[in-house]
């Protein structure tokens, strides 16, 4: 169903009218009730090739860079750009552009193995290498439901505006993840005892992230 506080742009009435021919209206549910079975199929049948569509057009937005889904593209002007617009309502949501912020998401450890909190993976920036930004960052983590992971410590991210974090007597940040406590837990991201995923956050990006110039650091699993 269209939303109804989200009309069509103006730009799209003639589209709107040819979704109209079949009882696609702004607002209104749709449905296939008073059709005959060979609109229904042929209706069915074009929902799966745009479906089919839209995931092939996935890879075009994002590359594989150190373990991470990692792009520097503008995914947040798409105009009539119908493939792309539902490419990004599909794994994104209200994107941004790439000079207020870059996303990168991470499932897997730099050997290509599902991230667990069964084991201990870090995450460390060289350095001057934390993600040069103008307005912060953060690495948050996720579980299976794609909801921020409840613990005891109520950490469910690490940022530049986290209190508290170690640096190496070099300047480098390394963050912890894992579903147990660790020795040193100043640095700990906790992880629940089975699959997760990491999504880095850059808000104010800078140059060197918008030119591909810097990338997040692989995910590595230790022991």
């Amino acid at each position: 169903m269209l939303a109804a506080w989200h009309p069509p742009a103006s730009g799209e009435m003639s589209t709107m009218a040819e979704f109209a021919r079949i009882g696609v209206l702004p607002g209104q549910p749709f449905s296939t009730d008073d059709m005959s079975p060979e609109i229904v199929a042929a209706i069915e049948a074009g929902v799966e090739d745009a479906r089919a569509a839209i995931e092939a057009n996935v890879e075009r937005f994002t590359a594989q860079v150190n373990g991470w889904n990692w792009s520097t593209d503008d995914i947040s002007r798409f105009g009539t750009d119908y493939l792309t617009r539902s490419t990004v309502a599909l794994k994104n949501i209200y994107p941004n552009a790439p000079d207020h912020a870059i996303y990168g998401q991470a499932f897997r450890d730099s050997n290509d193995e599902i991230l667990d909190g069964n084991h201990l993976y870090e995450v460390t920036f060289p350095p001057g290498e934390q993600p040069p930004v103008d307005w912060f960052w953060s690495l948050t983590l996720y579980d299976e439901s794609t909801t921020m992971y409840p613990n005891p410590t109520g950490r469910t991210n690490i940022g530049d505006r986290t209190a508290g974090l170690v640096y190496g007597d070099d300047g480098s940040l390394t963050i912890t993840v894992t579903h147990n406590e660790p020795a040193e837990p100043a640095n700990w991201l906790p992880a629940p005892a089975g699959p997760f995923y990491l999504v880095v956050r850059n808000y104010g990006a800078k140059r060197r992230i918008v030119e591909g110039d810097w990338t997040p650091p692989p995910i590595q699993r230790v022991g």
